[in-house]
């Protein structure tokens, strides 16, 4: 099913990472299934309801010298209670922007709705 879950009320705060977090090159691009998996994951850890949820980003052939600015990451639903498991239907909606480390120029973009990887 699709659109937001009525027991999810409004989140009245937003939050900005402003550390940047460093990880290692990663070629792979799409797992087989939800459970095999290979490609990195930004894990966001939200309240809902005074539950925490993990909403579990892909992010595909994660590659050096590159800066990969999440934005626009709306909470739709309730998430994962497990930050390892993929939420079984889209429960966010993020923007990932992929720019060139040295000049900040936009290399790429992609969004995701979170139920699974989507490449």
């Amino acid at each position: 099913s699709s659109g937001a879950d009525p027991g999810v009320t409004a989140l009245t705060s937003s939050a900005t990472a402003t550390t940047p977090l460093y990880g290692f090159p990663n070629a792979a691009t799409q797992g087989s299934n939800k459970e095999k998996d290979y490609t990195t994951k930004f894990v966001v850890k939200a309240l809902v309801n005074g539950q925490s949820y993990y909403y579990p980003v892909s992010i595909p052939n994660m590659q050096s010298n590159k800066v990969y600015e999440m934005s626009s990451f709306t909470i739709t639903r309730p998430g994962s209670d497990n930050p390892n498991e993929y939420v079984t239907e889209a429960a966010f909606e993020v923007e990932v922007n992929i720019l060139d480390w040295e000049t900040g120029t936009i290399n790429d973009s992609y969004q995701t709705s979170g139920s699974a990887p989507s490449f």
